[in-house]
């Protein structure tokens, strides 16, 4: 009898013609539903966050389904989408845990509403256009069996489709102090992908904020950060596309103001933890947020820049100059053709 929890490749709907590899005709071999000492995995839940992907949703779903792991929960909350991502989810639906299509307020609110669904130990969410790597779950069970009260960090793969061009990201500065400092950190990075929380965590820190459509996720890690740590595995365990569609390229530039305004939330808790601080009034912060509101027609960014030359104009300026140059870069590599 197939376990629902945990479906091996030929009990899955044949792929797409043309689509081959992970995870269309590759799979993860079954775990053993217990570990060597006897004891149940732990649970892990994973809710996707839906709409209007079609086109990657199914990879999406069978990259969690595929892991091999005995003890999942895995769920799709869908906003109400208009292309085929409904049909995609009823293709799949006996080997989810559970799943909804209907109109909702954003990512943070589908995330939400997964996550008062969910049972499991630890938990993450997997965006409707990304992917798990193989044997991810069971290197996140045996980590976060180790360390129970600890997030478990990994890896992503950068994939930008534009480009044709892949970077591996690491995660091993997940700490509040740099999350907080963001802006003086530019090569620094993280990507939720490759960070799974403890539920016990997130019934301390609490939902994610629905007031935020792009930094909800940055929100949730700084709340996290200032209570727990994180251990590294050094390993790959997801998949994060850049593509046309994607809301980190259409929409990057909204990014920045809701960042700006998350980070000022967390700079005032800064002084009280003794840690250094390096542009105590936020000025390279926010000039940088007006810049990009300006480069991208948002004339709210001179408010923003003229704030920031008020505050502190030195710390302005060398901000910007040590932030552009390597955001072009970084920018190009995602955006140009190969040739």
């Amino acid at each position: 009898m197939t376990d629902m929890r945990c479906p091996a490749l030929e009990d899955l709907p044949p792929p797409p013609a043309g689509e081959t590899g992970w995870p269309w005709t590759e799979a993860v071999p079954a775990m053993p539903h217990t570990m060597d000492d006897g004891r149940a995995w732990p649970l892990i839940s994973i809710v996707t966050p839906s709409y209007n992907e079609g086109s990657y949703l199914e990879e999406t779903i069978r990259s969690v389904l595929l892991q091999g792991y005995p003890n999942l929960e895995d769920g799709v909350i869908d906003g109400g989408s208009t292309d085929a991502s409904r049909e995609i989810i009823l293709k799949y639906q006996q080997w989810l845990s559970f799943w909804v299509s209907e109109p909702d307020q954003g990512q943070s609110c589908a995330i939400n509403k997964g996550l008062r669904r969910v049972t499991g130990d630890v938990f993450n969410w997997i965006n409707s256009d990304d992917l798990l790597l193989p044997q991810s779950l069971q290197l996140v069970a045996e980590a976060h069996c180790q360390n129970p009260d600890f997030l478990v960090a990994g890896d992503v793969i950068f994939q930008y489709d534009i480009s044709e061009t892949q970077e591996r990201v690491s995660q091993t500065d997940l700490d509040f102090k740099r999350l907080v400092e963001f802006w003086n950190n530019s090569t620094s990075s993280f990507s939720p992908q490759g960070i799974f929380i403890p539920m016990a965590l997130m019934n301390k820190v609490g939902s994610l904020d629905e007031g935020l459509h792009y930094a909800f996720d940055y929100d949730l890690f700084c709340r996290l950060t200032l209570i727990a740590r994180a251990v590294y595995l050094r390993k790959p365990l997801a998949i994060y596309r850049y593509h046309p569609a994607s809301k980190s390229v259409a929409q990057f530039h909204r990014f920045l103001p809701e960042i700006c305004s998350v980070s000022r939330r967390f700079w005032a808790k800064v002084p009280t933890l003794d840690l250094p601080v390096s542009d105590p009034k936020g000025a390279g912060l926010l000039f940088r947020v007006g810049c990009w509101q300006i480069l991208h027609r948002d004339l709210e960014g001179i408010g923003l820049i003229k704030d920031a030359l008020n505050s502190d104009p030195l710390r302005a300026i060398v901000s910007a100059l040590r932030y552009f140059p390597q955001w072009l870069w970084r920018r190009w590599l995602r955006t140009t053709p190969n040739c």
